[in-house]
């Protein structure tokens, strides 16, 4: 199809269509949706974004994290009529987001189809839960981890099966979610030693509001002998939020990667790089040691 023509006979630039990947520390951040006189991820992506494009440019996510979530592995999506190269776009984005000290950047770009939409694309999403189970955590960890003390972490790897499959997670939703749903496949919850930390990785389709945070408070009181861990499928059937136990913090909790595997070209990322974990898991290397 060409260009459409302007009121004036001119043609009309046509978009260009990207989907890229996100990393940020939200320690500073009142989460990612744009908000009013909030400082937001979405706010100083697509302002810097627009600046590289010398006009507006309007992004869409894969996910939408709380304030002070972070992310190794978010996915937006963009079109823009602006001619860059994909280059050009980290390169002038990231440098704007560097000077700012936002602890944001691009870590990849690729062109995708005029279909794609990095929320409604999606087929699933994975994130790590970062806990410290010690005595004395470490204070450069601050707002990076979860401070835990000793955890029974048998009885919290048994709990872990009682997310798994598809189920109404009610008892997991936070108050003021606005999916039509509380129906979601969680496709894998497991726990992973990493050092000092302990990891909580999962995968599902889709999260509730506060779901993964309310996953993890649940684990916590069944790691501290609060909550037998046999009475958690109870409590889920339940689906009542307020016979468990309260949502963990923030702290530790990663998008850590969003997959595009729904077979069909004009939905799929071209090349989509692998992800890497935290920079706190980073020795460990990718997403791939957790497989």
């Amino acid at each position: 199809m060409g260009a459409e023509m302007t009121t004036d006979g001119e043609s009309a630039a046509e978009s260009e269509h990207w989907a890229a990947g996100v990393e940020y520390d939200g320690r500073r951040f009142a989460g990612w949706q744009r908000q009013n006189d909030q400082l937001t991820v979405q706010g100083v992506v697509e302002q810097a974004l627009s600046q590289v494009a010398a006009q507006p440019v309007a992004i869409a996510a894969a996910g939408r994290t709380d304030a002070g979530v972070h992310a190794c592995g978010q996915v937006i999506s963009f079109s823009s009529e602006a001619r860059r190269n994909a280059d050009n776009w980290i390169k002038g984005c990231n440098g704007i987001l560097r000077r700012a000290g936002y602890g944001v950047s691009l870590s990849w770009i690729r062109p995708v189809a005029p279909a794609f939409h990095a929320r409604f694309s999606a087929t699933a999403r994975r994130y790590l839960y970062v806990l410290e189970p010690a005595d004395h955590p470490r204070g450069l960890n601050r707002g990076l981890v979860t401070s835990a003390g000793h955890l029974d972490v048998e009885a919290m790897t048994r709990a872990t099966r009682y997310f798994v499959g598809e189920q109404d997670f009610s008892a997991l939703r936070g108050s003021g979610c606005q999916s039509s749903t509380p129906w979601r496949c969680v496709h894998f919850a497991r726990l992973h030693r990493a050092g000092r930390y302990l990891v909580f990785d999962v995968q599902a389709n889709a999260f509730l509001l506060h779901m993964v945070r309310n996953m993890v408070g649940a684990l916590l009181a069944i790691g501290s002998d609060r909550l037998p861990a046999e009475r958690l499928p109870e409590l889920i059937a339940g689906r009542d939020r307020r016979c468990l136990p309260a949502t963990a913090a923030p702290d530790g909790l990663y998008l850590a990667d969003v997959s595009y595997g729904s077979g069909l070209p004009e939905r799929c990322i071209p090349n989509k790089p692998v992800q890497p974990l935290p920079p706190i898991l980073a020795a460990l290397g990718g997403l791939d040691a957790f497989v």
